[in-house]
């Protein structure tokens, strides 16, 4: 995009923020950016926590190990920032899905569009497969997701649409 997507604002507001509120039903948030003191301000809540990756802004599958690695929970929700039509109803679905002897519940359009950035991990248990696939030299989440077990939530092909570019959002 060129630009900090985060701070990209759409129907009047940074995008980050359209993301954390579709997370509200989390009992922690945290948001990973290259400059987190930049989006601090934007959230008043002691929930709300922003940081770097750990391995220093290395694409998304750095910012999967990141939260995997700080997060104390059993799940780990992911969401990325771009993915603009996401709700708490499509994160709660995604939970909702994920039995217990799956790893990962991530969200597939009725097309077959794959997301595996609107995704619900078991924490403990894909620890050490991101941590694997990421000194691999790996960076995509989309094939780390290809050789491990994931539930696929069917959700409206419109929950994935993303923002890439500046005249995604003049389409609206």
């Amino acid at each position: 995009m060129g630009i900090d997507k985060a701070t990209v604002e759409r129907n009047g507001r940074p995008m980050v923020v359209g993301a954390v509120e579709a997370l509200s039903g989390c009992d922690h948030v945290t948001v990973l950016h290259r400059r987190p003191e930049s989006l601090k301000s934007l959230f008043g809540s002691d929930v709300i926590e922003c940081m770097s990756d750990d391995g220093g802004g290395q694409g998304p599958l750095d910012g999967l190990r990141t939260a995997l690695h700080h997060s104390t929970s059993e799940l780990t929700v992911i969401l990325a920032v771009d993915l603009v039509e996401s709700s708490r109803d499509l994160i709660d679905r995604l939970i909702g899905a994920l039995r217990p002897e799956d790893v990962v519940s991530a969200a597939i359009g009725r097309s077959g569009q794959r997301q595996g950035l609107v995704s619900v991990w078991r924490t403990p248990a894909v620890r050490p497969i991101v941590d694997a696939w990421f000194e691999r030299g790996e960076r995509s989440v989309h094939r780390l997701l290809e050789t491990i077990d994931v539930r696929w939530v069917e959700v409206d092909d419109r929950s994935l649409r993303n923002v890439n570019a500046p005249s995604d959002l003049a389409e609206e």
